[in-house]
């Protein structure tokens, strides 16, 4: 048996990967018109996860506890199936909005080019950081940074 050209084998079958830019600070983002922001909040923190992501699903069940910790608001965009997201909105009872993202939305509308990632925005909807996380204490960290636990 000879030896395998891979490269030949797999020539012109390359998929392009189309790289997301994520937005820059003080720029809007487009938070969805029906989640009210908090008349005492300082700063909402979006979470940004897929139910495709191991990563995410490890950060899901701790986030009810992480984030009635913290002086802030939180919404959090699951991107995955509407039966899935409304399962899990039942199990864990999230105390905070949960924004379905549709297959279209994750890159082109919200911008997000990893998951499970951050946007920190101000009360006027003005993105004042972002971060790809891979842990709770990333996550925590980040949200130490902007707000103090209750």
């Amino acid at each position: 048996m000879g030896k395998v050209d891979f490269t030949k084998l797999f020539e012109g079958k390359q998929r392009e990967v189309e790289e997301v830019r994520a937005f820059e600070s003080n720029e809007v983002f487009p938070l969805p018109e029906w989640v009210s922001i908090e008349a005492d909040s300082r700063i909402i923190v979006n979470c940004f996860l897929s139910l495709s992501c191991p990563v995410c699903i490890e950060l899901l069940p701790e986030l009810p506890e992480l984030f009635a910790s913290y002086d802030m608001q939180f919404v959090l965009f699951i991107y995955g199936m509407e039966e899935e997201i409304a399962g899990l909105k039942e199990h864990f009872q999230f105390q905070f909005p949960v924004v379905r993202v549709a297959d279209d939305e994750l890159n082109e509308k919200y911008k997000v080019p990893v998951t499970p990632y951050v946007y920190i925005l101000s009360t006027d909807r003005k993105v004042i950081s972002r971060a790809g996380i891979d842990t709770r204490h990333e996550l925590e960290s980040l949200c130490t940074n902007y707000v103090g636990r209750t």
